[in-house]
């Protein structure tokens, strides 16, 4: 195989990953969010839980292709995305936070 388009399969992984785990991390924040107002908090866990488990395991499947290259740079995106929702929720809670904090000092 071509270095180049090795290289740009990779790429292509990486972005896949981040891109999995951004929808799989940044859906399990929203629905842990969701449940605190939902009626029946187990039917949204569950059905989340499936959806991104599907949309993990077949971004997975698809974009790893049967090469472990590929699949572990996925992976690595993977992890990327996760740190990329982690760290941009705890900015908005942060900001959520905040302006409380300085409504109460002023009072």
């Amino acid at each position: 195989m071509n270095l180049m388009t090795n290289f740009s399969l990779l790429t292509l992984a990486l972005i896949g990953g981040i891109v999995l785990g951004v929808l799989f991390f940044g859906g399990l924040w929203a629905t842990v969010r969701m449940v605190t107002k939902a009626k029946v908090p187990a039917i949204w866990l569950l059905t989340s839980l499936l959806i991104r488990f599907l949309i993990t395991l077949l971004g997975f499947y698809y974009i790893g292709a049967g090469s472990w290259k590929t699949m572990l740079t996925c992976a690595l995106g993977f992890w990327i995305g996760r740190m990329i929702v982690f760290y941009s929720s705890k900015q908005l809670e942060l900001k959520r936070i905040e302006p409380g904090k300085e409504e109460r000092n002023e009072a």
